[in-house]
């Protein structure tokens, strides 16, 4: 759900479960790095993303939450769900992937932008290499982004 600036002020719980979406970006940011990089690289993604880089006031009076829900907190779930699909193809993170990278069409049309371009990127460099070298993996991944789409056409 998106939010005029000048309509963010006045929902209710906003102020409550604003602040939390900041330290839930820096927390889904952290779980990629570590996973990618290790443990050091995971503190230092949590500490600069969104509790250092950004005001939580200025980004509360400008109603940006719900692009950091998407494009920081799912969009980056959905790129370490994707992580996990390229370490371990099962059904369970083929379906993890599609529902947590669909998810960004629920929050905002520029974090669904983002998402879009991204997964075209790894269907176009990654899924042709994988459907002839890597078989299983990448029937998952095409089976899990044919997911993705339909979930997101339904939730569009």
């Amino acid at each position: 759900m998106y939010l005029a600036p000048e309509r963010a002020a006045t929902v209710g719980n906003l102020p409550v479960l604003a602040p939390a979406f900041l330290v839930l970006s820096c927390l889904a940011l952290y779980a990629l790095a570590k996973r990618l990089w290790g443990w050091g690289y995971g503190v230092t993604a949590a500490l600069f993303a969104g509790l250092l880089l950004g005001g939580t006031y200025s980004n509360f009076a400008e109603g940006r939450y719900p692009n950091f829900v998407s494009a920081e907190f799912l969009m980056v779930l959905a790129i370490a769900a994707l992580v996990g699909l390229y370490a371990a193809s099962s059904v369970r993170t083929g379906v993890a992937f599609a529902v947590l990278g669909s998810s960004v069409v629920l929050c905002h049309p520029i974090g669904s932008l983002y998402t879009v371009l991204l997964l075209a990127s790894v269907s176009v460099l990654f899924l042709p290499y994988l459907l002839l070298c890597e078989r299983r993996l990448g029937v998952t991944l095409l089976l899990s982004l044919g997911l993705l789409g339909g979930f997101s056409v339904l939730y569009a």
